[in-house]
């Protein structure tokens, strides 16, 4: 399991600072948690936002390399294969690095294809109503790919379906839906 998170370090002269981490989810809870069985896969310090491919363009390249390498970690002589299983980010982070809207855009979410409505008062502000009657389709992870693709062709000038473009992890996942699911604090508290 990876996970990925961005803040500001500086106030007075704002830089951004992106750590990508890794976990081996065959250690045991509560010690797969601890610092020193975290592995650093990746950082990140700039005064400009990055982009997916910044993050995780050379990343994903290694672990490819290592998946295919059949690579064997052998920890208290346990084998343990390398396995890409799971993307944890928060929101602001899990859009930019799956390269979809934000929860305030259209098509934000990555599991439909909801567009959602523009709030009446004059604000860009975008809301998604219950709808009983015609819920709307699901989105596939299939259809996130290939929106995906379609975004890529116009550089990411336009979305296509609240995507962006295409983000380096897709070709880590068989799933997005179920690969990069959405963080709790955000959602419920």
């Amino acid at each position: 399991m990876s996970h990925a998170d961005g803040m500001s370090i500086v106030t007075t002269k704002p830089k951004k600072f992106y750590v990508i981490t890794g976990t081996i989810i065959e250690i045991p809870p509560p010690y797969r948690e601890y610092a020193k069985n975290k592995l650093l896969l990746g950082l990140y310090l700039s005064e400009n936002e990055p982009t997916a491919s910044m993050l995780f363009e050379h990343l994903v390249y290694e672990l490819k390399l290592l998946i295919a390498s059949d690579y064997i970690f052998v920890i208290n002589n346990i084998n343990i294969q390398l396995r890409f299983q799971l993307f944890k980010a928060d929101l602001p982070c899990r859009s930019l690095c799956t390269c979809i809207k934000q929860h305030n855009g259209y098509y934000a979410c990555s599991h439909c294809l909801q567009r959602g409505n523009t709030l009446a008062n004059g604000s860009n502000n975008v809301y998604y109503p219950y709808v009983t009657t015609s819920p709307s389709s699901p989105r596939t992870h299939q259809q996130y790919v290939i929106a995906s693709n379609q975004a890529e062709l116009n550089n990411g000038q336009l979305s296509v379906e609240g995507i962006f473009g295409a983000s380096p992890l897709l070709s880590l996942f068989s799933n997005v839906q179920s690969n990069v699911p959405f963080d709790y604090m955000h959602l419920c508290c």
